[in-house]
């Protein structure tokens, strides 16, 4: 194999590493001034899976428990440890005795990363390294209070670290198959986080983490809060198997509950087990009527164990507000509106929400307390609520759906209660039943016109319910790429096999109390409250224990 002196370079490898999206190297690996008689040398050759050579790729090489000068997160600067020649060989000299990772890299969007331990005097001949495209992982920071921004995250043994952005979401963008080890670092002396590590197995796959939370919140321990309230979980709904990771837990606040005279709810904290710090938010907080709906993301619950439990602070005066919404529903959804609208300018109302998303949505229904949970949004034929071009809410697999809906009439042909374009949706039936309805084309793809086929839709129908009564009723649909599931009341009502994607050759906008076409033949005509979607499958056990816990009479907490 021919060695390539390390301080040769050219154009193709400088635009390459430039092209990978990767942080590139601010300084080598310290090999040493010894001699391969005292260090060790690593020969190895990169390959494409067709066993044609990665000629002129880039290697780098690094100790496994390296980790990127966090000073130098912006800086773009090239300085590879060898080049691989026009077979794809490559060698590394005098390298000191250790574990390391071997990255190479073609500037065209393949990559690779394998693991190797150097001994004293060693030559390592490697078999031929694959190089594959290359994927992303993501996910979000917990914000820290006081922090813009909570924080930066490494990789180990590579030369790649991001930062986070206000919300706490980060994304590498070009991380090599195989399994990758993350180190954050948080933005404020004495917080931490733990590390974590994710795999990426199929090219130009997306890895979403969720929310990664705080290890420890030294400047919250809750100490010189002066009042505290245990609050039991009381119920399960699941078997052993069913996990529920940062499950959104309502907490229902009352004049028998809670002393509204001791605190403007600005101080009001939750910890879980060890008591380690909760992601909440405050949805309302009325001290003159007494009542308050607070949003808590739970530790871990199993499902067929009902022995977790939160514990409530408050009684810090002049303690800052920490309520935040995109901590809470971060980890499982990709959107979720309590509906409580405020009026905006043109004389309508803006509908916020409460994920990281932050999709935006503005039409004519009208705010209406009390709703299933705090304030929810009434409708008559006509009245919608629009959000614009959600992107993020256009999955191809796994998206589930839900709300909170009160009415007891229906147009002839049903009311929507929402639908983003006529690709996927929930609607109540005028017999009271449920449909979920997706569109599916393998041969349909982004640009084409819009297919014309109604054989192409996916609808699964409920039988048998009778929802249009006058009360409260929690409804869903799930769709995990082989099943379409709809739900009522936290129980499974229909099942249909429809294996395939969702397509979405019909619309961009997101409807509620209208169809996704913008058509009038299916208004709904009632209050809507909580919609919810996520670009996941939500298990039985979820479903189950959102309805469980959210209803009016819920007896899902119980307070000590």
């Amino acid at each position: 194999m021919k060695s390539i002196p390390i301080p040769f370079f050219n154009l193709f490898t400088v635009l390459a590493l430039i092209l990978t999206g990767c942080d590139l190297m601010s300084s080598r690996v310290s090999q040493g001034g010894g001699s391969e008689a005292t260090n060790g040398s690593i020969a190895g050759t990169g390959v494409y899976g067709n066993g044609e050579a990665a000629s002129w790729s880039s290697v780098i090489l690094r100790t496994t428990a390296y980790l990127k000068d966090t000073s130098k997160v912006d800086r773009i600067e090239i300085r590879p440890d060898a080049l691989a020649d026009e077979s794809g060989d490559f060698k590394l000299d005098s390298i000191l005795p250790g574990a390391y990772l071997i990255e190479i890299r073609d500037g065209q969007g393949r990559a690779s990363v394998s693991s190797v331990n150097v001994a004293r005097g060693t030559i390592l001949n490697l078999p031929a390294d694959t190089l594959r495209g290359v994927g992303k992982i993501e996910g979000v920071l917990e914000a820290i209070p006081g922090a813009a921004a909570p924080g930066i995250i490494q990789v180990y043994g590579m030369e790649q670290a991001v930062r986070a952005d206000s919300m706490g979401h980060f994304s590498f963008r070009s991380l090599p198959m195989g399994r990758h080890r993350f180190h954050p670092v948080a933005a404020l002396a004495g917080w931490a986080y733990p590390d974590f590590s994710a795999s990426l197995d199929v090219p130009g796959a997306t890895v979403d983490l969720g929310l990664l939370p705080l290890k420890n919140s030294p400047a919250e321990t809750y100490s010189q809060w002066m009042r505290s309230r245990k609050i039991l979980l009381t119920a399960g709904y699941g078997s052993a198997e069913d996990t529920l990771a940062d499950f959104p837990i309502l907490v229902r606040l009352d004049s028998e509950t809670f002393d509204f005279s001791a605190t403007d709810g600005r101080d009001i904290r939750f910890s879980g087990r060890n008591d380690r710090h909760l992601a909440f938010e405050i949805e309302s907080y009325d001290p003159v009527r007494k009542r308050a709906e607070i949003w808590v993301a739970a530790d871990t619950l199993i499902g067929a164990k009902p022995d977790g439990f939160l514990t409530m602070h408050w009684g810090k005066p002049g303690a800052p507000a920490a309520s935040d919404g995109k901590r809470v529903f971060a980890s499982n959804y990709g959107a979720a509106w309590h509906l409580r609208g405020t009026p905006d300018v043109s004389g309508r109302f803006a509908y916020a929400d409460a994920s990281p998303a932050a999709f935006l949505g503005e039409g004519t229904a009208v705010p209406d307390d009390p709703a299933a949970i705090g304030v929810g949004a009434s409708f008559t034929a006509g009245q919608y609520i629009l959000v614009p071009d959600p992107g993020a809410l256009r999955p191809s697999v796994h998206v589930s759906i839900s709300a909170w809906l009160r009415a007891d009439t229906a147009d002839t042909a049903g009311g929507e209660i929402a639908s983003l374009g006529d690709n996927y949706g929930l609607r109540v039936l005028p017999d009271g039943n449920l449909r979920f309805f997706m569109f599916h084309d393998s041969l349909w793809r982004e640009g084409d016109p819009a297919p014309g086929s109604v054989n192409q839709w996916k609808e699964c129908v409920t039988t048998g319910l009778h929802l249009l009564d006058g009360e409260w009723h929690h409804v869903a649909g799930v769709f995990d790429g082989s099943l379409m599931r709809v739900y009522a009341d936290g129980v499974e009502a229909a099942r249909l096999a429809r294996p395939g994607k969702v397509t979405y050759p019909y619309g961009k906008d997101l409807w509620m109390g209208r169809h996704g076409s913008g058509s009038h033949e299916t208004d709904f005509r009632g209050i809507l409250d909580e919609v919810r979607i996520s670009r996941k499958a939500l298990s039985a056990a979820w479903i189950r224990t959102e309805y469980e816990s959210q209803k009016p009479d819920s007896r899902f907490l119980k307070f000590e």
